[in-house]
């Protein structure tokens, strides 16, 4: 969006992705001007254009055509105003604030960040701003690109409820199974430089596309069966002067069937890998006892400490044991990450105790980790740079 990391509001940013809203507000005032003999249009006046002032406006402007001289240009610049009027009702120009803001508000940000400037967001957060701007102007044709990447979810459910009512016409790449499974009602799959068409969601596309290559297979094996029993025929009695005729019916029977051949059936092979089981560790092997944590306990400025019940944790307490598979969830800045930063001793608690077991090794993913990475370096180079030694299993 035209905004992103300016000093102007999240909100006003968002308002400002549509451009006809914006230019008609701009030639409402212009035209307001001339029609008045002075400036008297803020954007106030037209984000409530649509509404009783609108009428009241245009009655103290049509009532001067009465007391004046009937000017072509007036005349004009009135019916145009009026025109103006009518297209900003047509797009809820009067509603567009708190529609931007309900838009906002479901992609998690806080009145204070709506107001606060974009440029004081994260790219991440200002991924969230350009969706919104999108889903606000409400395009004809909404083309969304993994949509998903920079979401938490309740974010990505609320994302969901509202593309299921979206009135118009909506395409979106993504690799969220479930995101598709709610929000499509057709599947368009790219394959071998070809486009398949399919009816429903993403299970059904797959449920259907797995029929399909079976039934291709079947096709195809028959034609192959057949066209094996023709050829044996011809290659028996090819020399057979009495059975020349049906030799040669067969062949033109063959090379028909070869014209009209369905395509063999390349199904992809599945690369198989496993991972060995790590060694058994004794229980717990994680233990979080009573664990309080903040970033700023104190005030540098004054020096005042934050109340305990305002920290970012408080009082955490939970263990991990091998079969554990756990799952943690909040809003962004609730302190997951915080958390998990205290699981792996890069944060020590303020209060209370993190144990672990002396053998544990914990591997770690976090949404920034390709920074760590050689740009300049392929895969497998990479991986061999972080584990030296590792040559036969990278």
């Amino acid at each position: 969006i035209r905004a992103a990391g300016g000093d102007v509001s999240v909100l006003k940013a968002v308002m400002d992705a549509d451009i006809e809203r914006n230019t008609l507000i701009e030639e409402e005032k212009e035209l307001v001007r001339r029609l008045e003999g002075e400036v008297t249009a803020t954007e106030g006046d037209a984000v409530g254009a649509a509404g009783e002032s609108t009428k009241t406006k245009l009655e103290k402007l049509k009532s001067q055509t009465t007391s004046t001289t009937k000017d072509t240009e007036f005349d004009t610049d009135l019916k145009r105003l009026d025109e103006v009027y009518e297209r900003l009702r047509i797009l809820g120009s009067d509603t567009a604030e708190s529609r931007a803001s309900t838009i906002l508000s479901g992609l998690q940000f806080t009145p204070d960040m709506q107001k606060g400037p974009t440029s004081a967001l994260s790219g991440g957060w200002r991924m969230r701003v350009a969706l919104a701007a999108a889903l606000f102007i409400e395009p004809d044709l909404l083309m969304l690109d993994e949509p998903t990447n920079h979401l938490d979810l309740e974010a990505v459910l609320w994302l969901e409820s509202y593309l299921q009512n979206y009135r118009h016409t909506l395409i979106v790449v993504s690799h969220d199974r479930s995101f598709l499974n709610e929000v499509t009602t057709d599947t368009i799959e790219f394959a071998k430089r070809k486009l398949n068409y399919y009816k429903g969601d993403y299970d059904t596309y797959v449920k259907t596309s797995e029929e399909f290559v079976k039934n291709s297979m079947r096709v195809y094996q028959a034609y192959m069966d057949k066209r094996a029993h023709m050829m044996e025929f011809i290659n028996k009695f090819r020399a057979s002067a009495s059975r020349a005729k049906l030799v040669q019916s067969r062949v033109k029977m063959v090379e028909k069937m070869d014209l009209e051949a369905p395509e063999p059936v390349v199904v992809d092979s599945l690369w198989r890998f496993s991972i060995p089981n790590p060694e058994p560790l004794g229980r717990p092997i994680i233990s979080i006892d009573d664990v309080s944590f903040d970033y700023t306990p104190v005030d540098e400025a004054t020096g005042t400490k934050k109340p305990k019940d305002q920290w970012i944790l408080q009082k955490v307490n939970f263990g991990v044991d091998l079969d554990s598979r756990i799952g943690i969830l909040g809003p962004n800045g609730a302190g997951k990450s915080t958390l998990l930063n205290l699981i792996m001793d890069s944060l020590n608690p303020i209060r209370g105790s993190v144990s672990r077991n002396g053998n544990l090794r914990i591997g770690h993913f976090t949404q920034h980790s390709a920074d760590k990475f050689d740009l300049q370096l392929s895969a497998v180079e990479n991986m061999l740079n972080l584990f030296d030694g590792s040559d036969d299993q990278v």
